[in-house]
Parts: structure tokens; C-alpha cells; sequence
């Protein structure tokens, strides 16, 4: 099992977060290589904290109409919809993560190097860091990730 961080806009968080998080839309998932049995922790940044606002485990990806179809509604244009494996949906909630365990925090380049959070120049948290659409994240990351979540 592979883990990801899919990144939702301030908006779409305050907005969505309420029910399970049983599925997620967006344009890179499968180009990122996003599959069946891969974990996705739903983030967002705004007002210089990072939020967690859920996880799923990736049942299937599939196309806009067949995401429509099984969800019984429209939903946001994407390419990819990520549909929840049974039982595997968190409570969608808005968790900070404490600025002391941003440290702690990796993502796995393509390339399979590892890179941190990034400060600008008065040390704060450079938001720019979490705001990629699909980006892996390492064991440890998914843990602490999990910790805020109660899984």
C-alpha cells in the first residue's frame, strides 16, 4: 500500500467536511500512480496551519459518468474519481496538525528522494509545500496523519 495526499482548496474543505470521506475527485491520480489498495489522507492549508481532513482506502478509480452513476448525484468535473474500499471512509473533520510535528511530515519524489516542509525567510510554514493536487507521503507521515484521524 502506497500513501498520498490529495490537497483540497480552503473552500472546498469548510465546505465538504461533514459525512464519510468515501470518495475524492481530481486530475492526476491515476497519471500519479495512484491504485487499488493505495491510501489517500485528504489535506488542506490555510491560515498557516495544515489541516487533515480524512482518509480512504482506493477501492477504484474510475471516469466522471461512472462516479455520477454510483454516487447518485453530480459531482465536480474531474478525471478521476477515487472511490472508498468498504469500510475504509474516515469522518470527514477538520484536524490541525501541531506545528511541532510538521517536521515529521515527508513526500516522495518521483525520483524516489524524500523532501520535508519548506519555511520562508521568517520561518514560517511555506503553504506552497502541501498545495500539489497528488503527492506520495512516507510510512511515517501516513502514521502521524493516522494518529490525528483516532485510526
Amino acid at each position: 500500500m502506497t500513501a498520498w495526499t490529495h490537497y483540497w482548496k480552503k473552500a472546498t474543505a469548510q465546505g465538504q467536511a461533514h459525512g464519510l470521506l468515501d470518495h475524492t475527485a481530481g486530475n492526476s491520480f491515476r497519471s500519479r500512480g495512484v491504485g487499488n489498495g493505495d491510501r489517500v489522507y485528504v489535506i488542506s492549508f490555510w491560515d498557516g496551519t495544515l489541516k487533515v481532513l480524512g482518509r480512504l482506502d482506493v477501492d477504484r478509480i474510475v471516469d466522471q459518468a461512472e462516479a455520477e452513476r454510483i454516487q447518485g448525484e453530480q459531482l465536480w468535473d474531474a478525471d478521476d474519481h477515487v472511490l472508498a474500499e468498504r469500510g475504509s471512509a474516515s469522518k470527514l473533520g477538520v484536524r490541525v496538525v501541531p506545528d511541532s510535528k510538521l517536521g515529521k511530515i515527508e513526500f516522495i519524489n518521483a525520483d524516489g528522494s524524500m523532501v520535508g516542509v519548506k519555511y520562508n525567510r521568517r520561518g514560517k510554514v511555506e503553504g506552497m509545500t502541501f498545495q500539489v493536487e497528488v503527492r506520495e507521503i512516507t510510512t511515517t507521515t501516513a502514521r502521524l496523519f493516522d494518529q490525528l484521524l483516532g485510526c
